[in-house]
């Protein structure tokens, strides 16, 4: 049999353009990917050095600030530095080497507030151009600010909830205040108000739940830092540079605390943070932290104090002031010049009459003011004379609230001290501090609400006013 042969070249041959037409399309799309890829590397970095450029200006803006608040004035101008090195606000923009171009516009909002809009543009050609903006407030930080005859206080405004937020503790900047709260029954963790009218305290970021209960509370440069009752973040820090527009996303670090969510009370001084809890078996009761970059959080030491709850810190002349639950110490002093190696003070602290717990902590120069719960034998308030010894060696000066002290605050010339209680008339006690030291009465005001105890209060001095939390209100107190 004979076999035969045939011959495909033209089956070959397009079989070859075929392939070669694949070939061409899949290289085709690997170098438009690159291609792609290194024009979006290209915008994004556009943006990010104009992103850097904009809080460049912003910087340059608080440094003006800082010189002299009265140098800032409305307009639109470039950050320069002038030939002594200083930065000024001057011309109408600045444009780099680079082909950015960054412009500054200033807005007044109040006498002691002003609008920062930074906005950077630049034009590379087609598909390379765009802008970015940053915003903030500059508050006059620098402005003198009396303290009034708190001897007469009355209502300046208030905020009162349909349920029971339990509030606990506040902060305030110059426009916004921040209080914390329980969330056991209807509570938010956390409220924000504009305050920017001391007499209409408006809720802002309502949408805002902190998810666990909010005990104290501080506000370091524009960061909030807040105790919570959150077993794996006792500590959470978010950013409040621009608060009127606070939410989740403000969120920048958190510390957890060892124990369980047994946090309460924490001070803040030079980079380091002083977080209290109350006793959990095994665990420390008070810890240092180096705050210094809240991206790289890290424990400097801590101390135990078995048997005791730490209930509230304050900090006085390298000394950490501690409200003890221990009934053989209610005060405790914490040598703490030294953050990376704490250590109760010779002496250890001192042994209040009965057994009542030391809730709460005042710093008043020369004095330490100790509130506690009611007692059957001893009143609830002590001042001691700390200014030859950081351990009392005297007795203190005494004074009755006729009910428990759950929070103390003081205005910074320590004329005023301030009292929430549990007292049914008199939520708020007033102190003169001048008359407590000489021995004599030092309730001169007090004020009664219908909105529950008095739970938490804090002096605002950059308003001259007191925050007066209560079981469903955040209350603003005025002086006459």
């Amino acid at each position: 049999m004979r076999i035969k042969t045939y011959q495909r070249s033209g089956v070959l041959f397009l079989d070859a353009l075929i392939g070669v037409a694949v070939f061409s399309i899949v290289v085709s799309g690997v170098i438009y990917a690159m291609l792609f890829s290194q024009q979006g590397m290209l915008k994004s970095g556009d943006r990010i050095r104009a992103v850097f450029l904009n809080q460049k200006a912003i910087a340059a803006v608080r440094a003006v600030r800082d010189s002299d608040f009265s140098n800032l004035t409305e307009g639109t101008f470039g950050a320069r530095l002038n030939p002594s090195g200083a930065w000024e606000l001057s011309g109408t923009g600045v444009t780099t080497e680079d082909g950015y171009t960054t412009f500054v516009t200033i807005t007044s909002l109040s006498s002691e507030r002003m609008s920062a809009t930074a906005l950077s543009v630049w034009d590379f050609g087609i598909g390379a151009s765009g802008s970015t903006v940053l915003s903030t407030e500059i508050t006059d930080w620098h402005r003198v600010q009396e303290v009034g005859n708190w001897a007469l206080a009355s209502l300046d405004g208030a905020y009162i909830d349909d349920d029971t937020p339990l509030f606990n503790s506040a902060a305030a900047t110059l426009t916004h205040a921040f209080a914390t709260s329980e969330t056991s029954d209807g509570g938010a963790g956390l409220y924000v108000f504009d305050i920017t009218d001391t007499s209409d305290p408006l809720r802002i970021a309502e949408g805002f739940n902190l998810g666990a209960a909010g005990h104290d509370i501080l506000i370091v440069g524009t960061n909030l830092f807040i105790i919570t009752e959150d077993s794996g973040q006792e500590v959470r820090i978010y950013d409040i540079e621009t608060p009127s527009s606070f939410n989740t996303g403000n969120f920048v670090a958190s510390i957890n605390v060892p124990g369980n969510a047994k946090a309460r009370a924490f001070a803040y001084y030079d980079d380091t943070l002083y977080v209290t809890a109350a006793e959990d078996t095994g665990e420390s009761e008070i810890y240092s932290y180096d705050v210094s970059d809240l991206g790289s959080i890290s424990q400097l030491d801590d101390l135990n104090d078995p048997g005791s709850s730490f209930l509230d810190i304050r900090l006085l002349n390298g000394y950490a002031y501690l409200g003890s639950s221990m009934d053989t110490m209610e005060l405790r002093v914490v040598d703490v010049f030294d953050p990376s190696d704490l250590e109760f003070a010779a002496g250890g602290g001192y042994n209040l009459t009965d057994t009542t717990d030391a809730t709460s902590i005042a710093a008043l120069g020369d004095y330490i003011l100790v509130g506690r719960n009611q007692g059957d034998i001893t009143e609830e308030l002590h001042l001691f004379d700390v200014s030859e010894s950081p351990v009392p060696p005297d007795a203190p000066w005494n004074a009755e609230t006729g009910e428990s002290v759950n929070a103390l605050d003081a205005d910074p010339t320590a004329t005023y001290a301030f009292a929430a209680t549990n007292h049914d008339s008199q939520e708020l006690v007033v102190l003169n501090i001048a008359t407590f030291a000489a021995g004599g009465n030092p309730i001169t005001e007090t004020y009664n609400t219908t909105t529950g105890d008095g739970r938490g209060v804090t002096y605002d001095i950059l308003h001259d006013r007191v925050f007066l939390l209560t079981n469903t209100a955040f209350i603003i107190l005025q002086p006459s």
